[in-house]
């Protein structure tokens, strides 16, 4: 997370600051989103099924409020 806080400008630090109730598990799965990687690296790299991740990525969606149905987590954290 370091490393992702040094190329995107603070990133996990500001996630975090901005919503205090994610848990350090969120965002570093947040952080493997900013970074590009899709489900299938996700779950290989935090040993999860396919089907966890899926399942955590729409727990993040609610905790980060991101309730417009056209903005995926992808793009909203790419903008954060």
């Amino acid at each position: 997370m370091n490393a992702i806080n040094l190329a995107y400008d603070q990133f996990a630090l500001r996630l975090k600051l901005r919503y205090p109730e994610l848990k350090e598990k969120d965002i570093r799965l947040c952080c493997l989103f900013k970074l590009g990687l899709n489900s299938s690296e996700i779950s290989i790299r935090m040993n999860l099924s396919n089907i966890a991740v899926r399942v955590r990525k729409s727990r993040l969606k609610d905790v980060l409020e991101i309730t417009d149905t056209n903005i995926d987590l992808n793009s909203f954290l790419d903008n954060f």
